[in-house]
């Protein structure tokens, strides 16, 4: 969803629930847990999961007398990369970071939450100052 977009042709209550969910999916994302270990793109993690879904089909029609243990094994490859790509693009989400930016002042205005809650929350000192709610 294109956030920004929506914002421009929202008024009333409607804009009051879209800054409200805005805010909600930022801090979300904030909060979803990181993958641990090597650091693997986004685009690395959707190429692989891309490679384990051709190999797992080119192995169901092979002759391999071990295609069915293999298969298990891709298939849980591709069950852990899939849910790594989800958090990696959870975590990456530029446009909804761009939408937090432009609603944070709004939103703490209107519902008196302080910059030291936002911190609290887990939201970075440089995307408050990008808001205008820390001075440099």
């Amino acid at each position: 969803m294109n956030y920004l977009q929506e914002l421009e042709t929202r008024t009333g209550r409607g804009r009051t629930r879209l800054v409200n969910e805005i805010v909600n999916e930022y801090l979300a994302s904030l909060n979803t847990p990181k993958p641990r270990g090597r650091g693997a793109s986004l685009e690395a993690t959707r190429e692989r999961v891309e490679k384990l879904e051709k190999e797992l089909t080119s192995l169901i029609t092979s002759n391999d007398r071990n295609k069915y243990v293999k298969q298990v094994k891709l298939l849980q490859r591709l069950h852990d990369d899939r849910a790594r790509l989800e958090m990696l693009e959870l975590s990456h989400d530029e446009d909804l970071e761009e939408a937090f930016v432009a609603v944070a002042r709004e939103f703490t205005e209107r519902n008196n939450v302080t910059v030291e809650s936002l911190r609290d929350a887990g939201v970075p000192v440089t995307v408050l100052r990008r808001a205008g709610l820390l001075s440099r």
